[in-house]
């Protein structure tokens, strides 16, 4: 197909849109990627840390007791067919569980809404605790280009 911004020659994506790049450098069709596809691409590279950064994360998937896609299910869309959130920000921090552990939350912003979409946790408490946290909150935002 050829417009003002020429003939689509590629097309690309990156973690969070799909897009055409036509050969004047344009580009055009830019869509957001599902949210489910995100997660899954996030966690393959989050579960391939270990090999590759074992030094700087040493037992960040081993001390993690899950990694999930929270993204909640509307009236309008199906969970695994939902476009990742419009967003300013990508909002990546952790919190104290109410009776154990830590938990990493990731999330968007955009115009005031917060959209919960991935979320890690370690039954890990103390200062082992909020040092997994923080590793996960690196590693997620390195990841995610945060």
């Amino acid at each position: 197909m050829e417009n003002d911004h020429g003939k689509v020659v590629e097309h690309k994506s990156d973690l969070y849109t799909t897009y055409d790049v036509t050969d004047k450098g344009y580009c055009v069709n830019i869509k957001p990627r599902l949210a489910y596809d995100v997660f899954r691409d996030v966690k393959k590279t989050l579960e391939e840390l270990p090999q590759k950064m074992s030094a700087k994360y040493p037992s960040l998937i081993a001390d993690m007791d899950y990694f999930s896609y929270s993204l909640e299910k509307d009236e309008y869309r199906e969970v695994h067919t939902a476009p990742w959130p419009e967003n300013r920000w990508v909002c990546i921090h952790y919190v104290k569980g109410g009776s154990e552990g830590y938990y990493v939350h990731v999330s968007t912003i955009c115009d005031g809404k917060y959209t919960f979409v991935m979320l890690a946790k370690t039954l890990r408490e103390g200062e082992a605790g909020i040092s997994w946290a923080e590793q996960m909150v690196c590693a997620l935002s390195r990841i995610m280009e945060v």
